[in-house]
């Protein structure tokens, strides 16, 4: 039986949605529902769908800096995380160290790796070094020989996130304190007595608290509360392929780079699962919802990969697919209170970064939604990804 009232409920049930509501039921014993028509893996339109896997903090650090402290922190929670998780399933999910390359086959990208990128990183503490061409290779024989060298980060971790969005899925479930219900959100109405969501069936949930992680319709369902400024989100189209090494040999290592084509540039990401399965792509097509994978996408992701990993690219695909990610203007999530009771909580726009972010996400929102006394680095992580930045008023 659903319960006529929720001390709190999650509008997502995504790795974001999902990931609070997990470490929520572990903090505390409140009813907790999620609104999602899926859940999990089976989140169609998901921005997990369209993620390889890489737990990369610094990546693109440049382009967003300031969120670079809480990507740390986030990635540094990752083996306890996976750990409880696993335990929770009774199926062990592997939290590969394997470090990223971030590898250049123009003259351009090598100069920008190797004199704005590694400095900065540098500058910041992140253990990284540069390696020349045939060093690469030695890190990753299956580089090709375009590859001019590119800078190595030993400390980024990787992971299989379906895998985690099925953990997720059966922890939830299997939860007699957790209420999940496959309908869609509509609206969402606060004041000081409560919150209350509206479903699809014209159903009314009442609650003390909502977190609004519902990808990149989040903004939309919290518009009743704050101004957005015009402009400052859209979906970003994602698309990712899955290839199978041959009997021996396999990826060892991450491989990120930035290629120059059709007059804009594509980001080449190659990921190591178990079994010598490999995640590659992966497109950006930002102002695009779309649901289901594309053949054009499939050529794009192959193309741009045979000139980094040209062997790789000739291996079997044995899938794609495709996610829609909540892309913000200035590449930083969201993550606050929108409305002036304090019980519409935005948790959003985390765009590539969602995978990466997730854990530390859940922690800072479940300290906001049990009040619990936050420390220098969460204030500073909330700073960051506060909502009102986006706003052409103040929260209503």
């Amino acid at each position: 039986m659903i319960p006529t009232h929720h001390d709190v409920i999650i509008v997502g049930g995504g790795i974001i949605g999902g990931g609070i509501a997990e470490q929520l039921r572990c903090g505390s014993r409140l009813r907790v529902s999620i609104v999602e028509q899926e859940l999990g893996a089976r989140v169609k339109t998901s921005a997990s769908q369209a993620a390889a896997g890489g737990i990369n903090p610094h990546l693109y650090d440049e382009g967003h800096g300031a969120l670079g402290p809480m990507a740390q922190r986030s990635r540094d929670l990752y083996p306890g995380w996976i750990e409880r998780l696993s335990t929770a399933w009774g199926q062990s999910l592997e939290l590969r160290p394997s470090g990223l390359l971030c590898v250049a086959v123009e003259e351009k990208e090598h100069n920008r790796l190797i004199n704005d990128v590694l400095p900065l990183l540098h500058e910041r503490g992140v253990t990284a070094r540069e390696l020349g061409a045939d060093e690469a290779r030695r890190h990753e024989p299956l580089l090709g020989p375009a590859v001019m060298g590119g800078l190595w980060l030993p400390d980024d971790l990787s992971i299989e996130p379906m895998r985690v969005m099925a953990a997720l899925e059966a922890i939830l479930k299997a939860d007699s304190g957790l209420t999940c219900m496959p309908e869609r959100a509509e609206d969402i109405r606060a004041d000081a007595d409560g919150v209350q969501v509206v479903l699809s069936s014209g159903r009314v949930l009442r609650s003390d608290q909502v977190v609004v992680a519902a990808g990149h319709l989040s903004h939309e369902l919290v518009k009743e509360f704050i101004d957005w400024r015009d402009g400052d989100f859209s979906p970003v189209k994602g698309q990712i392929l899955e290839v199978a090494a041959p009997a021996r040999g396999g990826l060892g290592t991450q491989c990120d780079a930035l290629v120059s084509g059709d007059k804009k540039t594509h980001i080449v990401r190659a990921t190591p699962y178990a079994e010598g399965r490999v995640a590659v792509g992966v497109t950006h097509d930002r102002g695009d919802a779309s649901p289901g994978t594309s053949p054009q996408a499939n050529e794009s992701i192959l193309r741009n990969l045979k000139r980094i990993l040209p062997a790789v690219a000739e291996w079997k695909v044995i899938g794609a697919r495709a996610g829609v990610r909540p892309g913000t203007s200035d590449g930083l999530p969201i993550l606050g209170y929108v409305d002036p009771y304090r019980r519409v909580l935005a948790a959003t726009g985390h765009s590539g970064l969602g995978i990466t972010l997730a854990p530390r996400t859940a922690q800072l929102a479940v300290k906001l939604l049990l009040d619990t006394p936050l420390t220098e680095e969460d204030r500073a992580d909330l700073h960051v990804s506060r909502p009102e930045r986006l706003a052409a008023s103040r929260p209503r």
